[in-house]
């Protein structure tokens, strides 16, 4: 498996009471005093997914017929949701990506769900959660041929015949064990804006329109791979869906209050916005002249004091990048920042490490349980899960799905990270009779590595499932 050569969010929530059916097989009952919160792992090339107690030990394990393609859920009953890995059908076969495939399995390791979804417009990708009512909420990728793209307003040298994969939602509703009812759609195709055809549709320029993203974004990514949502989280009492979109490194809002007409326009549900983003949000301004080089990689809703909405985010910033989680407030009218409190300072990218930058050194994802105030740290290249809170500190390394991945070894400073190349300002070639030129960095190797990776490792309050296993 070859990667880029520079650090990526990887290829890469709010605690529900949910009301789902009892297993037939609860775990067995637990002291109180024996654990405090569970971590969900989610190998992701190995077809388990592993429980873990709050000191690190393994407690349960479920098998599944297939491999990952997101990280899982837990449910009270001790059933999780999973996304799962299928072969892709035509246009989505050819661009190396992993989903397609909605799963819930029971405590016993029995499927109550299997259904398959991926068909020749979408597939379920990136996260999926399900809503209080039963149904499932999953983040997908739509194809939009070039012809589609380019009546968006896409340039036409911005996009290739392979047309472009669209982030958005579907709710579904179990109907069977292997089928489900489309009863909710958002899609970001319906809540563009371009600034390349006076003639067509959402023209602004220059300039933004509020609620939508310009479909000229990233014109060097000519597709068919664009924007990818990576996480996805719902506040069950607001009715909003929190997305983290990688390809802008942003945090979005939409409104779920929408009925099914409504989320394609500009109009209606609770806050009177149809589907137009809410929030997009990737870090504090910066200072007048100075680049934006905050990144957003993981995010999850979080209960704050007053009337404000409350998000818990994991970020990027700087050149060597550092990590930190943070606790963002909302506005519930406006939807504005009015605070931003640090939960968490991880770590700095280390320079000239090309192994480092690339297998994780660096958190991709996050957890955090309000109740303890435990945080949970992947660094999902490398499959290293951390663990801070009550417990005390520890670290899970994930041995399952192991898989050999090509890095390049010797990054200059400045190379490590984010795709911030260094820029050249003249000739290397060595000269005669000048001043000496600075040392050039060591040359890059490319070198093989055994690895484990995981998806995001979630964490749970200890009273989450119903009856406790054993640890």
């Amino acid at each position: 498996m070859s990667l880029p050569t520079c650090f990526s969010v990887p290829l890469l929530g709010c605690l529900l009471a949910l009301p789902l059916r009892a297993a037939e097989n609860q775990p067995a009952a637990a002291k109180p005093d024996q654990n405090s919160g569970w971590v969900l792992v989610t190998p992701r090339h190995a077809k388990e997914t592993v429980l873990l107690d709050s000191h690190g030990k393994e407690a349960h394990v479920w098998p599944a017929n297939c491999e990952a393609a997101g990280s899982a859920r837990l449910h009270p009953d001790g059933s999780i949701l999973r996304l799962g890995r299928m072969p892709l059908p035509a246009p989505f076969d050819k661009a190396g990506l992993r989903g397609g495939r909605l799963q819930i399995i029971g405590w016993d390791g029995k499927v109550e769900w299997d259904f398959l979804d991926a068909v020749g417009d979408h597939f379920a990708f990136g996260d999926a959660i399900r809503l209080p009512n039963g149904n499932v909420l999953t983040a997908v990728l739509e194809y939009k041929s070039r012809q589609e793209c380019e009546a968006l307003g896409r340039a036409g040298d911005a996009v290739t015949d392979a047309g472009l994969y669209f982030p958005g939602l579907m709710e579904f509703k179990p109907n069977g064990k292997n089928s489900g009812l489309p009863v909710w759609k958002w899609s970001l195709a319906d809540h563009v804006f371009q600034g390349h055809h006076p003639s067509l549709p959402h023209y602004v320029y220059p300039g933004e329109k509020a609620g939508r993203v310009d479909v000229g974004v990233k014109s060097h990514l000519k597709g068919p791979v664009w924007l990818q949502p990576l996480e996805i989280d719902y506040h069950p009492q607001e009715d909003l869906v929190l997305m983290v979109m990688g390809g802008t490194g942003e945090v979005w809002v939409i409104d779920h209050s929408t009925t099914l007409a409504e989320a394609a326009t500009s109009g209606g549900g609770k806050r009177g916005r149809g589907g137009d983003l809410l929030v997009r949000w990737r870090g504090p301004k910066p200072a007048p002249g100075m680049e934006q080089k905050s990144v957003v990689l993981s995010a999850e809703w979080t209960p704050v004091e007053g009337g404000a909405l409350g998000m818990n985010v994991l970020r990027m910033d700087g050149s060597p990048a550092t990590t930190t989680v943070e606790s963002v407030r909302l506005e519930k009218d406006s939807f504005g920042v009015s605070g931003l409190d640090l939960v968490l300072r991880d770590r700095t990218a280390p320079a000239g490490n090309g192994e480092a930058s690339m297998l994780g050194v660096l958190p991709t994802s996050f957890s955090f349980d309000p109740g303890s105030k435990s945080v949970v740290l992947t660094e999902g290249l490398r499959g290293q899960i951390r663990f801070t809170g009550a417990t005390g500190q520890w670290a899970h390394k994930n041995e399952r799905g192991g898989v050999k991945m090509k890095i390049l070894r010797g990054a200059s400073t400045g190379q490590e990270c984010c795709g911030n190349q260094a820029q050249a300002t003249g000739s290397t070639a060595p000269r005669t009779g000048g001043p000496v030129p600075a040392a050039l960095p060591p040359p890059q190797k490319v070198e093989e590595v055994q690895t484990a990776p995981t998806a995001k490792a979630r964490l749970y309050g200890p009273d989450l499932l119903d009856r406790p296993p054993s640890v």
